[in-house]
């Protein structure tokens, strides 16, 4: 199985993948984040950012072929881009899950403002909110994680969805 869980910053993705994968063995969190990391500066080109996602889809397929329940966490703000991930993955669509966790901004830049400040996100985060919520992205399923806990957030997402 591969689970998409796409949000703004602050939403919870990072951690809910993290989360989720444990209750999921074998299992391999792919977070964009990272691979764009691998960089060593952060310039990005339309080009470099395909590469990342094709490095993601590639690796997904790779642990997906051989046992493993795979969890993306990235944006995935446009829907091309989520398109372009699942058609490079050969896995059956009954195969994949996407969830989009959202909260309101104030929690989401309170949550930017409690990390270390080389991750902080800042102006990034309200951009992104706003993106998201002019999104007329309608597939998977819509979690609100205002007012949720990360456990709450993976126990609605393992009972409920996996």
């Amino acid at each position: 199985m591969v689970i998409i869980i796409r949000g703004p910053s602050g939403a919870g993705k990072s951690t809910a993948c993290k989360e989720l994968a444990k209750r999921h063995k074998p299992s391999i969190v792919i977070s964009l984040d990272d691979i764009r990391h691998w960089r060593t500066d952060w310039t990005f080109s339309d080009n470099e950012e395909s590469l990342a996602l094709q490095s993601a889809a590639s690796t997904a397929q790779l642990y997906h072929d051989n046992g493993y329940t795979v969890f993306i966490d990235h944006v995935f703000l446009n829907r091309w881009e989520y398109d372009k991930f699942v058609e490079s993955v050969d896995v059956d669509e009954s195969e994949i899950k996407l969830f989009t966790l959202i909260a309101d901004l104030g929690i989401l830049m309170s949550r930017d403002s409690g990390l270390p400040d080389n991750l902080k996100m800042g102006k990034r985060v309200e951009t992104l909110y706003d993106e998201f919520k002019n999104s007329d992205e309608d597939r998977g399923v819509l979690i609100d994680t205002s007012a949720m806990s990360v456990e709450e957030v993976v126990a609605l997402i393992h009972t409920e969805y996996l």
